[in-house]
């Protein structure tokens, strides 16, 4: 990544994953890290290390005056609080700070206790998965090209950009009475092709054969390709679209003797696939109601 000449000096609450992930992208776009704040000191001062930031603490005290931009990666539920405490800090100039999250579901409204100081908030929510078991290195190099959500003030979008672009990215506006359902989205699009793909593995497993993730990843990935080169609704195929109603009541069948939990998950995926080939014009109203009848009744 080119290191780009940043003089604001930021703070990073938060040394987990998704903190330490922005503290080496911002540290090595040019952005100077004044301090660190983790609940563990020990993950703070690993962090501050390898951001090249002598200040590091488990205290919100020993946030660094210098700070210009402070940047919250706490879970979304300990924000109002954590808010709550940084605003009755004395020492930090709150006029002008640029204060966000990186929360997909919270608004910038959650930072009111430091916009009546004077502060500049946003929320800026990067559209990636982090998962724990791979390194802050390794998940910065994933970051490069994402696309990150901004909502708040019009008055603190050209500074998102500005930290959007030197991190190799693009930045979409989300309307704050929208947020919850912008990160909806990010759910379905992310999470549950997970759950789908892990009933999958335990079906497979109920075959009673060596049957392995490599054996379904070109099914997997040319689906995948399929719905961003197609659309998802061109892309989509399957008994549910093609409306073959014997082989849809074969799977229920099997689903209620095999594993009756995924019965339901079955259903309303069927249900949900026949919606978006009705929207795409691939069955008619009444090719459709026979088909959800079968979903319904089997």
């Amino acid at each position: 990544m080119t290191r780009l000449h940043n003089s604001i000096p930021v703070s990073i609450i938060g040394a987990g994953k998704v903190g330490s992930t922005f503290a080496l992208l911002l540290h090595r776009s040019g952005y100077p890290i004044v301090s660190v704040i983790s609940k563990s000191k020990k993950s703070a001062k690993r962090l501050a290390r390898r951001v090249q930031c002598k200040v590091f603490s488990d205290s919100l005290s020993a946030l660094s005056t210098e700070t210009r931009f402070l940047l919250l990666t706490s879970p979304e539920e300990t924000l109002a609080e954590l808010i709550r405490k940084i605003g009755a800090i004395s020492h930090i100039h709150y006029r002008g700070l640029f204060c966000a999250h990186v929360s997909g579901s919270e608004t910038s409204d959650v930072f009111m206790p430091l916009k009546k100081r004077g502060a500049v908030p946003f929320s800026l929510h990067p559209i990636q998965t982090f998962p724990k078991n791979i390194s802050p290195a390794e998940q910065a190099a994933k970051m490069p090209g994402i696309t990150y959500g901004f909502e708040g003030p019009q008055s603190a979008l050209p500074f998102a950009r500005r930290i959007v672009r030197n991190l190799q990215g693009s930045i979409i506006v989300v309307p704050k009475e929208k947020k919850i359902l912008y990160h909806i989205a990010c759910v379905f699009a992310s999470n549950y092709p997970l759950v789908m793909l892990g009933a999958a593995e335990q079906l497979f497993l109920s075959l009673h054969t060596k049957v392995q993730r490599r054996h379904v990843r070109p099914l997997v990935e040319a689906s995948i390709e399929n719905a961003f080169q197609l659309g998802a609704l061109k892309a989509l195929t399957g008994p549910a679209v093609r409306g073959s109603l014997d082989t849809i009541r074969n799977h229920i069948r099997t689903l209620k003797k095999i594993n009756p939990h995924y019965v339901e998950v079955y259903r309303q995926s069927g249900l949900l696939a026949v919606q978006l080939a009705r929207k795409s014009g691939r069955l008619s109203p009444r090719r459709c109601k026979t088909i959800e009848n079968v979903f319904q009744k089997t």
